[in-house]
């Protein structure tokens, strides 16, 4: 159970840090970590201990059921492994949700509010480029221009 726990914390970790990080990194050559913490004692300077704290914490468990050390009085029931894992699995995806939660609602507010806006004040220059471009990837999510510059591809 303990490598199951390991392999679990290891992938969300990938899955909210590695993966989002090395695509930004892969398209801005940016990877949009700021590992200046500022002033030593300010709230800025402890955000980033604690933060490397609770992830070092979120290990500690796993690796010391694989070293070997005793299991803490109480904890070791065949119920709390089960709800453990639950609860595991559904954080892995709850924070996959929230990508997916995300990428849908931004879609919304370039489709909805900020296209209308580049239309009505650049009007058929701007219709013309997002005919050409597309929204995410090179010819997807292009604007269709129609009789009233509105309609979406």
């Amino acid at each position: 159970m303990a490598w199951l726990a390991l392999a679990l914390y290891l992938l969300g970790l990938l899955l909210a840090f590695g993966w989002r990080t090395l695509t930004q990194w892969r398209r801005t050559g940016d990877t949009g970590l700021r590992l200046d913490a500022g002033r030593p004692g300010t709230l800025r300077w402890w955000a980033k201990p604690l933060f490397l704290a609770a992830l070092m914490l979120g290990f500690t468990g796993p690796v010391a059921a694989l070293a070997g050390l005793p299991e803490l009085p109480g904890l070791n029931h065949w119920p709390l492994h089960v709800i453990g894992l639950v609860l595991a699995v559904a954080g892995v995806a709850v924070t996959l949700a929230a990508w997916l939660v995300l990428v849908l609602t931004l879609q919304l507010q370039v489709r909805a509010v900020e296209e209308p806006y580049l239309l009505s004040v650049h009007g058929t220059d701007y219709g013309r480029y997002a005919a050409r471009v597309g929204r995410l990837l090179p010819g997807v999510g292009r604007i269709s221009l129609g009789d009233d510059n509105t309609s979406h591809a």
